[in-house]
Order: C-alpha cells, then sequence, then structure tokens
C-alpha cells in the first residue's frame, strides 16, 4: 500500500522499460518491511542534470542510474563517495538533506557475488583475466584491486582504452593486451578467473578468440551478462566442467548496497535472485 509516508526510490535510465529493478526492490521493501516504492524513470541525457537536480524537491529517497548515466552524473552531483571517485562512475545517489551523494555499490556487488559463487577463493592467488575496458570494466577491477589477485590482465578490442585502465585503475598489477592479441591464449591458460564486462553474449555473440578450452581446470568463468542467463561463453565454460556464474547476483547485491545506503535496511539476497532467475510464472 502507497500512503503519504511511503519513500519513493527509483532507476534513472534510458531505455529503462527492460529494468528488473522495480521488481527486486519491491522484494527488498516487502523483506524488510520498509515503506519505500521503486520507480523506472525513462531520463535521457540532455534531461539527466535537470531530473537529479529536481529530487530534493520531489522528496525522492534517492535513485540507481543505469546506461547512459553513471559517467555524466558525476558532473552534477555535490559530492562523489570513495569508490565514486575512484570508478569514475555514480550507480547510486542519496538525498541527504538536499545535498546529492553520488556512490558506486557495482564494484562492492561484484565482489561480494564472486565470493559467493566461487567460494573455494582458489582464484584469488592466481593471475585474472577481464574482457572489455567499458565502464562496467571499471567497477570489476576496482573490485578486484582489493582481492590478493596477482596480475590483472585487461583485453580490448583497442587496447589503447585497456591501457588507460591500468593507469588510472592498477598500476601495479595491470596489463592491456588487445582482444586479437596471441597473448591471449597465455592468459587464458594461467588465469583462475576470467570475467567478460563486454555486451558480447547480449545477442548470442561470442568473444572473439576466447577458447576456453585452454583454460585451467579450476578457473572460474563469471560473464556480468545476465539476460540471456547463459551467453555462448558460459555455456562453453560448463561444457568443459569449469565453474561459470552470470551477473544476476551482482544485479541483486548491488542493488542491495543501494538500498542500505537508502534506508538502513539491510535486505536478504538469496531470495531475490532465486526469484529473479526464475522462468516467468514459477
Amino acid at each position: 500500500m502507497i500512503s503519504g509516508a511511503t519513500r519513493v526510490l527509483g532507476v534513472f535510465g534510458d531505455p529503462v522499460e527492460h529494468s528488473l529493478s522495480p521488481r527486486m526492490h519491491a522484494e527488498f521493501a516487502r523483506s524488510t518491511g520498509a515503506d519505500t516504492v521503486y520507480v523506472p524513470f525513462r531520463v535521457s541525457p540532455e534531461n539527466l542534470r535537470t531530473a537529479l537536480r529536481a529530487l530534493p524537491a520531489l522528496s525522492v529517497l534517492g535513485v540507481n542510474l543505469t546506461v547512459p548515466h553513471k559517467e555524466a552524473a558525476t558532473d552534477f552531483l555535490d559530492e562523489l563517495a570513495p569508490a565514486a571517485r575512484a570508478i569514475g562512475a555514480v550507480n547510486t545517489v542519496i538525498d541527504r538533506q538536499g545535498r546529492l551523494v553520488g556512490d558506486n555499490t557495482d564494484a562492492e556487488g561484484f565482489l561480494a557475488d564472486l565470493r559467493a559463487q566461487f567460494p573455494d577463493r582458489s582464484w584469488q592467488g592466481k593471475p585474472a583475466l577481464v574482457l572489455g575496458a567499458g565502464g562496467a570494466c571499471r567497477a570489476v577491477i576496482h573490485a578486484l584491486v582489493e582481492t590478493p589477485i596477482p596480475e590483472i590482465a585487461i583485453a580490448n578490442r583497442s587496447p589503447d582504452k585497456a591501457e588507460r585502465l591500468v593507469e588510472e585503475l592498477c598500476p601495479d598489477r595491470g596489463k592491456p593486451i588487445a582482444l586479437d592479441s596471441p597473448e591471449l591464449g597465455a592468459w587464458i591458460q594461467q588465469a583462475g578467473l576470467i570475467v567478460n564486462t563486454t555486451s558480447l553474449g547480449l545477442k548470442g555473440e561470442t568473444v572473439p578468440g576466447c577458447d576456453l578450452s585452454r583454460a585451467r581446470v579450476d578457473a572460474g568463468v563469471y560473464d556480468l551478462i545476465y539476460s540471456p542467463a547463459e551467453t555462448p561463453l558460459l555455456q562453453e565454460a560448463r561444457s568443459l566442467g569449469l565453474a561459470a556464474s552470470n551477473g544476476l547476483g551482482m544485479l541483486v547485491r548491488q542493488g542491495a548496497a543501494s538500498y542500505r545506503l537508502w534506508t538502513g535496511s539491510d535486505p536478504a539476497v538469496e531470495p531475490v535472485i532465486q526469484l529473479l532467475g526464475s522462468p516467468p510464472g514459477e
């Protein structure tokens, strides 16, 4: 039931109709008993500043940001939390008495799900291979540098972009390589963790040059894509007997971290991961 005491949360994106976040946050509210409602707002890039600055006037408790707003929003907020400043992107905005604070829970959500999906943590003592060098990659690298992983290779179509990421986020442990480089095979052979942060797989595409038959038998393969639930990369990983996971758990765990920032409530995540991962009607 929505009343005058209900606090409004939401997500700004363009497009936003496909978002699972409203269903996710409805479950968070139900499980914690918090009186909140979560609304998807389609906000175009040219209206982002206006929409953000309107949050205090509308008494909106906070919003998530998704494509294409995460990096652009940094210019329109009053303060950036350390994670958002380091990653260079915002996925959570909190209204603190009229002062808009930008935070980023993507790295926290990724690392928490990585530990949940691959609990033996054997990947921590081995090199990691990260595919892609976009905004999602920044959060992944920020998370991985908090672990004992000794080396992190960033493979991207444009090695220059990967090189900039290494310089900014992991200068002591990072190695930029081209996605089509012969080096990719060597990194697949030694990596304890392989993470896809690209959009390759959304429409059934494979990742060029990523032959998992060369991977270690104890390697973990993580794909940030969660729809479809099984990308070709994950299908190949499972067929080879490798530990594999999509990014649904990351989505839910970063959402739960945002919910804690807004409400102080700590929602359970496992039931929501199971709910969102179930076929419609189940």
